[in-house]
Parts: structure tokens; C-alpha cells; sequence
């Protein structure tokens, strides 16, 4: 909700990925982004460290998809 009561799907200000939400894949996803030139959000934290590389999308070396839950990725504002 914003200030006025209600929740906004065009936005004029304030975002880094332009005026309306745009769908990005998550960090590890096995596949590359169909709707958008973008992988990952550009807000995205993540922390370089020696032996935490992420794999890139399709790599070979993981050729298999696997959850066990039904939720895979929530967003929740950034906090």
C-alpha cells in the first residue's frame, strides 16, 4: 500500500528496471530469461566469496531441476 491508500502497478519513480515491475529469474535459476535481457535483479546482494560461485544458467554440470517445497523465491520488499 502506498500513501494513498491503494497499490501501484505503474510506478514513476523509484525503481532501478524502469516504470512498470519487471520479471526477473531467480539468482541460481537453471534457465536463462525468457521475457527480459536481464537475469537477476539488479538489487540483488550477493557476497563474492572463495568456494560461493554461482552456477551460471545451463551449466552442464547440474543437469537436474529438484525442490522439495512448493515456494521457491519470495520477495518481500527487500528487507
Amino acid at each position: 500500500m502506498k500513501p494513498d491508500g491503494v497499490g501501484w502497478l505503474y510506478v514513476p519513480n523509484g525503481l532501478l528496471d524502469g516504470p512498470l515491475p519487471t520479471h526477473y529469474e531467480p539468482v541460481e535459476s537453471p534457465v536463462a530469461n525468457p521475457i527480459y535481457s536481464q537475469q537477476s535483479s539488479p538489487v540483488l546482494k550477493y557476497w563474492k566469496l572463495d568456494g560461493n560461485s554461482l552456477a551460471t544458467p545451463g551449466d552442464p554440470r547440474f543437469p537436474y531441476i529438484v525442490t522439495t517445497y512448493r515456494l521457491t523465491e519470495h520477495y518481500l520488499s527487500g528487507a
